[in-house]
């Protein structure tokens, strides 16, 4: 009988800026304007004991460089289903990546603000609608809003 491996967990960083307008909130956000965000793609697995990692890093990186780009220098209201804020980009994020690759996403903004999306605390429908092979889960119009 195999024990299992021991865990580790790892993360692969991203920063970029992309353009986003909050219409809801007011205060100046209801306008264009533009933040850096610093996101960082994360996971814990078992080490493989061949190699010594967890997953090869090159081919994560790529997967994670593709999904930020789909991001960066972007306007988040056209690419996110959403009022694209700090926590709807963590889960549009986490929603884009191979859930063997990626366990959980942060993303840091403005002042120090962070959000995270952990892939197991996340329904099912939910996850398949933010990843574009699903129906909006609640199909009311005040989720969509941009």
């Amino acid at each position: 009988m195999k024990g299992s491996w021991p865990k580790v967990t790892g993360s692969i960083r991203f920063e970029f800026e992309a353009d986003h307008a909050m219409p809801r909130i007011g205060k100046g956000c209801e306008c264009r304007h533009t933040h850096r965000y610093v996101v960082t793609f994360g996971w814990t697995h078992e080490i493989q004991p061949y190699y010594g990692y967890t997953h090869e890093f090159g081919k994560q990186q790529a997967e994670f460089a593709d999904v930020a780009s789909r991001v960066s220098g972007k306007y988040l209201n056209d690419v996110l289903p959403m009022q694209p804020s700090a926590e709807v980009l963590a889960l549009w994020l986490l929603a884009q990546t191979e859930p063997a690759y990626c366990d959980h996403v942060i993303v840091q903004t403005y002042e120090g603000y962070t959000a995270r999306a952990d892939r197991g605390l996340q329904r099912s429908e939910w996850m398949l609608f933010l990843s574009g092979h699903g129906q909006d889960p609640y199909s009311n119009p005040v989720y969509t809003l941009k």
